[in-house]
């Protein structure tokens, strides 16, 4: 850490793979609080592979999940890498959320959204998914049905068997 602190007195850019070595030491030793304050209090620089290398400690340590969120989120040029990790993890609300407060809602993909809610066999979550993207495309282009471009026609098929073509048809009428 000494090493690291002299580095960053000079201004010397500190490589990543130095972090690496701090963050899996302190695994190894079991020191997950101190692992905690260095990411806490930017000891330790944020990076995509430092992000990524929290994530795969999350079995080990499981608050490594969102101390990786966080680090992406402050790097601001993940937002495509936060949406795959809260997909991943079924999160599909909270993915809709994020996206929505970068502004990116209108540019995402409804067909890998639409994938994750069905992956996860609420009907509930697929309803609600659903239905915003028929906002999003009433919103942009005056029809809530989607484009043959987005592929969500097995979506579309999946949403009238759960809920009947009434359903579909009440939200086109809206």
């Amino acid at each position: 850490m000494e090493y690291i602190r002299s580095l960053n007195q000079f201004q010397i850019t500190v490589q990543h793979y130095l972090y690496e070595l701090v963050i899996k030491t302190l695994v190894q030793h079991s020191m997950f609080y101190m692992l905690h304050q260095f990411l806490q209090y930017h000891v330790l620089s944020d990076s995509k592979p430092l992000a990524c290398l929290l994530l795969s400690l999350e079995s080990t340590y499981p608050p490594a999940h969102q101390l990786s969120l966080d680090m992406l989120k402050r790097l601001s040029t993940a937002n495509d890498e936060i949406v795959e990790v809260l997909l991943s993890k079924h999160q599909v609300l909270g993915a809709l959320r994020f996206i929505r407060s970068v502004g990116s809602h209108d540019n995402i993909s409804a067909r890998k959204f639409l994938d994750a809610a069905k992956q996860t066999g609420d009907t509930l979550l697929f309803y609600t998914t659903f239905r915003f993207f028929e906002q999003r495309n009433q919103r942009l282009r005056g029809s809530s049905q989607f484009t043959p471009g987005e592929h969500c026609e097995e979506h579309v098929v999946h949403f009238k068997s759960l809920f009947g073509e009434e359903a579909l048809l009440t939200a086109l009428a809206v």
